[in-house]
């Protein structure tokens, strides 16, 4: 075969790579000048649109919805209400256009609740609010007085009824608690242990005071022989019960018995309070009492060691350290 004949070939390639190449350079020629082209997009026409729908449509222009909810009682909720740019301007591709969606109808004022039972008012509330209709929220730590009325019945609510709603607002309901609401039933402590009678109240989250009594008060040693009110009456839970004891039989050596005496800062509502003895050889502090209180006095008997420290928390913040010893009853 001679050299011609094995070269043959060659000239038929070179149109062939040069017809690529010119249709490569062509349809980048195209797409450059399409992505030119669409630089600049017209903005759809979106208000009165669903926003899922009006986000597609954005999207098909190559614009990006920057979105934000506002109150409306003309437009049911996910309703663009507003847009910007206005539909028909030129922008660049990519700009973000602010889309303005209902978030429903507004309550325009505050309705009366006078009368109506505070968890239907609630499960309301909190129906509107889900659903983008209310602004309106409650403030749990509304007050709880007793009145003939059944408990839970609204008595009084602030701000007022027909106060306007322009924004969220917070509302604050009186309620009843029924008719015997804030009374509890004393126990008789009478003849209790006074450990048993201190657990009790503990338990209670009754505010409460020890007295002790001398030895010819009569009953056992460490047992309650005086209490006010007398068990079986019915009082407020904020009333403090006066309790009087007589004094345990003695103690050991290293061992003392004696009251805690403090008054607790008034709360508004119960707050945890605990009074514990450590001592420095013990990794753990025995605890004395642990119970809810909402302030006022309180005297605690305690047995311990003569060389604890007894420590007095509110609230998990240490108000009150006093030596055992020092408060020791002969």
């Amino acid at each position: 075969m001679s050299s011609a004949e094995s070269g043959s070939p060659r000239p038929t390639l070179a149109p062939a790579a040069l017809i690529a190449a010119v249709l490569v350079v062509t349809a980048a020629v195209a797409f450059f000048i399409s992505v030119r082209g669409e630089e600049e997009t017209q903005v759809p026409a979106i208000v009165g649109e669903n926003l899922l729908a009006a986000m597609e449509r954005l999207q098909e222009r190559g614009l990006v919805a920057r979105v934000e909810g506002r109150f409306s009682s003309d437009a049911p909720a996910w309703r663009v209400i507003a847009q910007t740019p206005v539909a028909g301007s030129l922008v660049k591709a990519g700009r973000p256009v602010s889309v303005v969606v209902s978030r429903g109808r507004v309550i325009a004022q505050v309705g009366d609740y006078f009368g109506r039972d505070l968890d239907q008012v609630r499960l309301e509330l909190q129906a509107l609010a889900v659903a983008g209709e209310s602004p309106v929220r409650i403030d749990e730590s509304g007050p709880r007085v007793s009145d003939p009325r059944p408990a839970g019945t609204i008595l009084a609510q602030s701000p007022p009824p027909g106060t306007p709603v322009s924004g969220e607002i917070t509302i604050l309901f009186t309620v009843s608690r029924g008719p015997r609401g804030d009374l509890i039933e004393v126990p008789n402590f009478i003849g209790m242990t006074y450990a048993g009678a201190l657990a009790e109240l503990a338990q209670r989250n009754q505010a409460f005071v020890f007295t002790v009594r001398a030895g010819g008060a009569g009953g056992a040693p460490g047992t309650v022989v005086f209490q006010s009110p007398d068990g079986g009456s019915e009082v407020p839970h904020s009333t403090v019960m006066q309790v009087g004891m007589t004094r345990p039989e003695p103690v050991g050596e290293d061992q003392v018995f004696g009251l805690f005496e403090h008054e607790v800062k008034r709360y508004a509502i119960l707050v945890d309070l605990t009074l514990v003895a450590e001592l420095p050889d013990r990794p753990e502090p025995a605890v004395l009492l642990s119970t809810r209180y909402q302030g006022g006095p309180i005297a605690v008997p305690f047995v311990t060691h003569r060389d604890a420290q007894l420590v007095l928390t509110v609230l998990g913040r240490e108000v009150e350290r006093r030596p055992a010893g020092r408060m020791a009853i002969d």
